[in-house]
């Protein structure tokens, strides 16, 4: 069946006017530029005329044959960024960033956290689904076949990834999206109940703002793997779980899984998931001394919203069925299990009950 023809006119309507201002470069240049992005080569070499300069001008350093690959990269880069923490900058980011958000009016709504979630599920979702397409802007259709075959986990390009436009089916289409309504309609019945507080005027420092973000997510996963392990290994709770394991379209059967399979859920299983979230995201963790002694500092808001965006993104990551470089599993192998782990709960059914964290323990990939 064809998507709806009004998902058709928003996306040609978002696309068309594009096109005349993005002029294509020429293909053997984006290609050479592009070709790192999705693979783990080395990254160009500096050209012979640069090597000789550097040499004459500083005859004891001898300039590098080549970049570290990318995976090694993104490994140090957060320890180069530590000494960052020392200085001003990164509060004054976040005073900006704070800022900015008090003066839009939704950031005061009591759907707003509920509304960057659903939109980091949205966006990722996204994101992954044309992965597959994005190396054709780059690369030949052979070259793309390459890649695919290295970086899926089954070596094949997804399997329907489009179901939430609607080229599925209506059907695969309406469970697409009842997910995402059924959240924010919940949320909306629980502030009905709970109300917000107002908002605080000043932001967090970058300590605190990692702090609460680090152990926000760690906390996450603690909690959800043993709901995990609870839903899979307890006969009443089983049934909640099962929708989870066998939403996959029958063309999907044994085949690596797609990111909307992240939000594909039966409403009790998805209601004990965002109570996990909702209850780490409402702990008080950050200590602070007082005159009076110590106490713990309630989640600022700004991490909340940070929390919620890098969340949804790291479950999208662990359905995508993609492996490449940048994802999270290859930048931080001992610490993330990633979309691999996952794919392989997924087809066993059992081990790997965390969503991020390996050493929560599980059995993992070979």
């Amino acid at each position: 069946m064809r998507p709806p023809p009004l998902l058709i006119s928003l996306l040609s309507l978002a696309l068309v006017p594009c096109a005349p201002f993005a002029p294509p470069l020429p293909a053997l240049q984006l290609s050479a530029f592009a070709r790192p992005l999705f693979s783990a080569a080395p990254l160009p070499q500096p050209a012979s005329a640069l090597s000789e300069a550097l040499s004459e001008a500083l005859p004891s350093l001898s300039p590098p044959t080549s970049l570290p690959p990318v995976p090694a990269l993104l490994r140090r880069s957060p320890l180069l960024l530590l000494p960052l923490l020392l200085t001003p900058l990164p509060s004054r980011l976040l005073a900006a960033v704070w800022s900015s958000l008090l003066s839009l009016p939704l950031a005061h709504s009591c759907m707003f956290e509920a509304y960057t979630a659903a939109g980091g599920f949205a966006l990722s979702i996204v994101f992954f689904s044309f992965l597959h397409l994005l190396p054709r802007l780059f690369l030949r259709s052979e070259e793309v076949a390459a890649l695919m075959r290295r970086r899926r986990l089954d070596g094949q390009f997804p399997v329907q990834p489009f179901e939430w436009l609607g080229a599925s089916g209506i059907g695969r289409f309406r469970q697409a999206w009842v997910p995402f309504f059924s959240y924010l309609f919940s949320v909306r019945a629980f502030h009905v109940f709970v109300a917000k507080p107002p908002l605080p005027l000043h932001p967090p420092s970058a300590v605190r703002f990692l702090f609460e973000l680090a152990s926000g997510v760690l906390l996450y996963d603690c909690l959800f793997s043993l709901l995990h392990r609870a839903l899979h290994r307890t006969p009443l709770l089983r049934p909640l779980h099962r929708r989870h394991h066998s939403c996959a379209p029958e063309a999907r059967k044994g085949r690596s899984l797609v990111a909307l399979e992240t939000v594909q859920h039966s409403f009790p299983d998805a209601f004990l998931q965002v109570a996990a979230n909702v209850l780490v995201q409402r702990l008080a963790l950050f200590p602070i001394l007082l005159p009076a002694g110590a106490a713990l500092l309630p989640k600022h808001p700004l991490s909340r919203v940070a929390h919620n965006l890098l969340v949804t993104y790291l479950l999208a990551e662990s359905h995508s069925g993609y492996d490449f470089p940048w994802q999270s599993h290859n930048v931080f192998p001992r610490v993330f299990g990633g979309a691999p782990d996952h794919e392989r709960h997924h087809r066993e059914g059992e081990g790997n009950y965390y969503q991020f964290f390996r050493f929560l323990g599980g059995r993992r990939t070979a």
